[in-house]
């Protein structure tokens, strides 16, 4: 973009106005509801028949991860193959697990023990696809919009994250969990024709490299790049210690809270709405105030948030409290990831956007299943501040140089280091 030219924040819409990147927003968003529906119905599922936080950790740990090994394997393949032939491939695994799912809990044969492989399944294959999705969007649209398809894209998951837990509480209420399940299966069929309808895409690397290759080329990438590297540091420290709230909302609300689906369901929701803001304010607020004030002021939002949450006495106001964490805990992890794609040279942009993936789902998997155990000994309030307490350390200590809360995140002035700010879904 020239000098001339009108700010790229001034086009947020422009996206949408594209036939290809609409029909793509609309699969993508009918799909992430259907994601939304049965991560309400597993969570519903498993306080409900084991009653211990250790459990929904588990549960939560077992979409997430597989991340650790399958995120740079996935933004590897990303980058070598069509990534039509590779996504159509991915959705069509992922249609198998999530009707082998719907199957045994119609049939209530779905034991922990089963639910926790099926789990592993759909976390290997949703991490294998985000990737290359995430590539494909943007080179389908003119340079000149890939700011607005962007954070589109993240508007749209945090749309459905905010509209998806209220329609699985109502299907759980009048179905029960496996018609929630069922619907997740039937919603991929909105992203498959469209991907189908793609062209062929070869992406730029030859593939002539091994694969362990490319993988290290991009871990190279993230240790070069001081901004990289804090950013990832920052964002993992939060999913390990922070993150696990969004696991372990379904038994709190039932153990603790005394409360049902329905306050599961509000949670959840007003945890998307909060983020639905914060999406929508982040690209404006870091044009103002730059990323590194906008993430370090996330941060320190998030660690008082987070605390005041679990010392919430009720579901309304958790609920309050949870609206306000949603949007800090969104504002920081898009904020990182906005910078460390900036800072990755466009070769293995792929591979860093895989690496993140894998370092802040893995983190989040870890953590969830940590705190959960934890919060059996001790209580899953006192885990969870304790998580709080330990995050608030890392980041006024290890973070704070000089004097700068994060000096390393600041904004570089050339136009090319801009990016969209870009979603992250433990």
């Amino acid at each position: 973009m020239n000098s001339s030219s009108p700010p790229q924040r001034a086009s947020y819409w422009g996206a949408l106005r594209l036939p290809l990147y609409r029909s793509l927003w609309i699969s993508a968003f009918v799909s992430n509801l259907g994601t939304w529906l049965e991560r309400v119905a597993v969570g519903v599922y498993v306080a409900e028949s084991t009653g211990r936080s250790g459990w929904s950790g588990l549960a939560a740990a077992a979409l997430f991860l597989p991340s650790l090994v399958m995120a740079p394997v996935g933004g590897a393949l990303s980058d070598r193959f069509d990534r039509r032939g590779y996504l159509l491939t991915i959705i069509w695994i992922q249609i198998l697990v999530s009707a082998l799912l719907t199957l045994l809990a119609f049939r209530g044969q779905l034991s922990m023990p089963v639910l926790l492989l099926l789990l592993v399944g759909i976390g290997c294959s949703a991490t294998m696809m985000w990737p290359a999705f995430n590539a494909m969007l943007t080179e389908q649209v003119p340079e000149e919009v890939v700011r607005s398809a962007i954070v589109l894209h993240s508007g749209q998951f945090n749309l459905a994250r905010m509209v998806g837990p209220a329609i699985g509480a109502a299907v759980i209420a009048v179905g029960g969990v496996p018609w929630a399940f069922a619907i997740n299966t039937l919603s991929f069929l909105a992203i498959l024709p469209v991907v189908m309808g793609l062209k062929r895409q070869r992406p730029e690397s030859s593939g002539s490299e091994p694969l362990w290759v490319q993988i290290r080329q991009g871990i190279d990438a993230v240790r070069a790049e001081p901004g990289i590297r804090t950013s990832l540091t920052l964002s993992m420290s939060s999913s390990f210690l922070v993150a696990p709230f969004m696991g372990l909302v379904p038994i709190f609300v039932i153990r603790d809270l005394h409360s049902d689906a329905a306050g599961v369901s509000l949670l959840m929701t007003v945890q998307g709405l909060g983020a639905v803001v914060a999406a929508a304010a982040s690209t404006a607020c870091m044009e103002i105030f730059g990323a590194r004030r906008w993430i370090a002021g996330a941060a320190i939002s998030l660690m008082i948030f987070d605390a005041l949450f679990w010392l919430m006495p009720t579901v309304s106001t958790a609920a309050m409290m949870m609206t306000l964490l949603g949007a800090a805990y969104l504002a920081m992890m898009s904020g990182g990831k906005s910078v460390s794609l900036s800072r990755a040279p466009r070769s293995v942009r792929g591979r860093v956007a895989s690496l993140y993936t894998a370092g802040v789902d893995g983190s989040y998997g870890l953590g969830v299943a940590v705190i959960g155990g934890l919060g059996d000994l001790i209580g899953v309030r006192a885990a969870s501040l304790i998580g709080t307490a330990a995050f608030a350390t890392i980041v006024l200590t290890w973070g704070r140089r000089g004097g700068v809360l994060l000096p390393e995140l600041t904004e570089t002035p050339e136009p090319a280091r801009r990016t969209p700010t870009a979603e992250v879904e433990p």
